[in-house]
Parts: C-alpha cells; structure tokens; sequence
C-alpha cells in the first residue's frame, strides 16, 4: 500500500463529501434541536441486539455539545471514522481550491484482502462493544 501523487487536477469528491457531512451535521442539530423524536433502529426494535450503527446519533448529539468522551463511548468505530473523513474531505477540498495534484492510494489485491479483513475484524469488535454496553 502507498500513496502516489497523480497527474490529474484533484477531483471534487472532498467538496461533496464534505459538503455532505456539514449538511448531515446541520440536519441532524436542527433535528435534535426542535425535539423531534429519535430514530429508532430497525434490528434493535426487532431483535433487542444494537445494529452496528447504533448510537449514531447519540454521537452526534454528543459532538453538538461537544462531549466528546460521550460520543467515543456510543459508538467509537463511527467517531473515528468521522473524524478521519473530515480531515480527509479537508484535504481533498484544500487540493481541490488551490489547484494541486491529488493522491492516489495504490493497493495491491492482497494487501486490499488484509486490509478489508482488518475492517471486518474492527466492526465486528466494535459491534460487540455496542452490545455489551447497550445503552437503549
């Protein structure tokens, strides 16, 4: 696995991500903001078991507010996540604005089946995280 600089002007795709996620951030302050009710889960409301995603958007409640240990807490693999595509979508939008060469990821296909095995592995520990702290 290394990173390449590319020949290509860098492509939009930081701007509509992170145009996305401040949009879904906006969303989701007004939403909790105005008291609606929470979404409720699908797996959960069937099964009683939290879905992988579960505590979403406890998280996101609590990063609004800024509790940030609150939020690790409701669901760590998403907050991670989040944080690394923000810093991503940055990146991408700054190379985007000022005209620069973006990165290119080139990943062999055996490391591409480590790597998603490291994944699986990631989300299924943090799926045992949520059931065994289920916070309902």
């Amino acid at each position: 696995m290394r990173l390449e600089q590319s020949d290509e002007r860098s492509s939009p795709v930081g701007l509509i991500l992170g145009g996305a996620g401040l949009l879904t951030a906006l969303l989701t302050a007004a939403w909790l903001r105005i008291g609606l009710p929470w979404p409720r889960c699908g797996l959960r409301t069937l099964t009683g078991v939290p879905c992988p995603t579960c505590g979403g958007t406890r998280m996101f409640g609590a990063l609004l507010r800024g509790e940030w240990l609150v939020a690790l807490a409701s669901n760590p693999l998403l907050l991670v996540a989040i944080v690394v595509l923000a810093i991503g979508c940055v990146a991408w939008a700054a190379r985007f604005l000022t005209g620069r060469p973006g990165l290119r990821l080139v990943v062999e296909p055996r490391e591409g089946r480590r790597f998603a095995l490291v994944m699986l592995g990631l989300v299924l520990a943090n799926w045992a995280w949520l059931v065994a702290t289920d916070r309902a």
